[in-house]
């Protein structure tokens, strides 16, 4: 795959492309989908010319995954991780992770929005005690 397979995928992340979920999903490790998940966020972090939002978005996105496939294995070499998949994995493939890391993110973001409105509720609640 060429340097610029990142890039296409993360457009079509970025502008909401649809692009069907790819039916080997399943049978990524977690460690894989992960990591193709941070490519897509690394990508569209460094995009020169996405609006900052897009780059910020991207950026979140990166350091999340990253986090978890760190989280797996502290030692991994992750530029050599993400290099290698690079190799291996077309921008089409790349692509079709898209709507499965979007959909990822999306309820982890959710699911903190909710904790945060509980332990609000809570706190609120100690203090009236």
């Amino acid at each position: 795959m060429n340097r610029f397979g990142f890039a296409v995928g993360a457009a079509l992340f970025a502008f909401g492309v649809a692009v069907a979920a790819p039916s080997h999903a399943q049978t990524l490790s977690p460690q894989e989908g992960d990591l193709r998940c941070a490519a897509f966020g690394l990508a569209l972090a460094g995009m020169p010319n996405a609006p900052a939002q897009q780059q910020s978005g991207g950026t979140m996105i990166a350091i999340y995954y990253i986090g978890r496939v760190e989280g797996r294995d502290a030692n991994i070499n992750l530029e050599d991780a993400l290099f290698e998949l690079s190799q291996r994995v077309s921008s089409a493939e790349l692509e079709n992770e898209r709507q499965r890391c979007a959909a990822e993110f999306q309820a982890t973001g959710q699911r903190l929005i909710t904790m945060g409105t509980n332990l609000q509720r809570r706190a609120a609640a100690a203090d009236g005690n």
